[in-house]
């Protein structure tokens, strides 16, 4: 199943930008400022054509196939005729309308697989909002989209909302040899057993003082991320906090925060880098400062600032380095009494976006306090029950 989903958000990927690519082809044919114009457009939408192609072949229904195919050779002789290249326009946007109804098709036929039970059902949630992105007027992924988000989302007392997060499988680490590869980075597959509730945000500062009762941060601000915290301070907040209301909090293991973070992709970043602007406050927007929580766009699963505003104590100490593709089940290196230096994950309002990837983590002295070092917190998941563990 999670194959699947990494293969559909390629292919959602791949149809956005065919979209975008359509939508400059309807504005040149209504105003047709010159026949060239038209002709290396219809050009550009040929090479999507085929990168779409290539990922729809054996999924794509097969009447819908054999429609996309005619009507894209059509168009493509059309355009190698500058007299029609208005009937040729005409063409690519047949071929598009195909593409966009098995595309839909193939998206509802996943989100309807994972939408029958609350630990698969933000897999429903997320495609089904793709799918919403490209037309907001689908009643039929709008009522997938409302039903997955009742079972996946949760809100505790104090105001701070979980995501329930899927058991999975994913590949861990960077590539050996791919951009921006650290040595600390070891591709390996990781099998995740269990199922978590993760916080859609960081911990902000007055969370942190309604449970602690003091405020560490330098940059003093309710909504912004609480800074400055001991690896200690974060552990002690997740075991007040659920004295507080009867839950189970901990910190997420590193690798149960990059699964988090990748939401099913396998790129650097879970979006393209030129989007990272939209998503996560790094040195190009953040003006070297945290931000309000949640402000930003979510990754795939909900979750925002995964990648900046600032970076995040996960409950590993730095332990022995994982093997080339060796499968590791439920990792965490656990802390013992001679553990001083404590995993951190994603990046800050600083970073490049070359040092705020998924796979990015280093580690520092769980003593040490600094101003773009934060948390998120997990809250249990008790499967038997389908409810947050008491």
């Amino acid at each position: 199943m999670a194959n699947q989903f990494q293969k559909a958000h390629r292919l959602t990927d791949a149809m956005e930008a065919y979209l975008e690519v359509q939508g400059r082809v309807r504005a040149i044919a209504a105003a047709m400022d010159t026949i060239d114009m038209a002709i290396a457009t219809a050009t550009r939408i040929q090479e999507q054509r085929d990168k779409i192609l290539a990922e729809f072949s054996g999924i794509i229904r097969r009447d819908d196939w054999k429609q996309a195919m005619s009507d894209a050779r059509v168009a493509e002789d059309l355009t190698k005729d500058a007299a029609r290249a208005t009937d040729a326009l005409v063409a690519w946007t047949a071929a598009g309308r195909a593409f966009e109804s098995s595309f839909r098709a193939h998206l509802l036929d996943l989100a309807r697989a994972a939408s029958s039970h609350p630990t698969t059902a933000l897999r429903t949630w997320a495609f089904a909002r793709r799918l919403l992105a490209i037309d907001d007027t689908d009643a039929e992924a709008r009522t997938l989209e409302e039903g997955a988000r009742a079972m996946v989302f949760r809100t505790n007392d104090l105001g701070m909302t979980f995501a329930l997060i899927p058991a999975g499988e994913f590949m861990m680490g960077t590539p050996a040899g791919s951009q921006y590869h650290a040595g600390n980075e070891i591709h390996h597959p990781v099998r995740l057993t269990k199922a978590f509730h993760l916080q859609t945000t960081e911990v902000t500062q007055s969370q942190f003082e309604s449970v602690m009762g003091f405020q560490p941060s330098l940059a003093a601000n309710p909504y912004a991320p609480v800074e400055n915290v001991t690896w200690a301070q974060a552990v002690e907040f997740c075991s007040r906090l659920g004295q507080m209301d009867g839950r189970r909090y901990r910190l997420p293991t590193s690798a149960e925060w990059e699964y988090a973070a990748r939401a099913d992709t396998k790129e650097l970043w879970y979006v393209d880098e030129s989007s990272l602007p939209a998503h996560e406050w790094l040195d190009r927007n953040s003006d070297n400062q945290t931000h309000p929580v949640g402000r930003l766009a979510a990754n795939p699963w909900g979750l925002h600032d995964m990648l900046g505003n600032v970076c995040e104590w996960c409950a590993d100490a730095r332990g022995p380095v994982a093997e080339h593709g060796v499968l590791r089940i439920d990792p965490h290196e656990r802390p013992d009494a001679d553990t001083w230096q404590y995993v951190f994950r994603g990046g800050r309002g600083e970073s490049s976006s070359r040092h705020a990837r998924c796979a990015t983590y280093d580690d520092r002295p769980g003593r040490d306090e600094w101003s773009w070092l934060g948390f998120r917190v997990v809250m249990e998941y008790d499967e038997r029950s389908n409810e947050p563990s008491p």
